[in-house]
C-alpha cells in the first residue's frame, strides 16, 4: 500500500491491521467496499 494512499485515508485504514504493502480485513465483518474502491482506483491511476 502506498504511503500517500494510506495517509489520505488514515481514519479508514486505522480500523484495520496493516502490514508492509497490505491491509487485513476481519473475517467476521463486511468488507469496506468504499475503501476497496478507493484503493483500486488509486492503483489504476498510478499504473498508467
Amino acid at each position: 500500500m502506498r504511503r500517500q494512499m494510506v495517509m489520505s485515508n488514515s481514519k479508514e485504514f486505522a480500523l484495520y491491521k496493516q502490514g508492509k504493502g497490505s491491509v487485513q480485513f476481519p473475517h467476521d465483518k463486511p468488507l469496506p467496499v468504499s475503501l476497496i474502491q478507493k484503493v483500486v482506483g488509486f492503483r489504476v491511476i498510478n499504473m498508467q
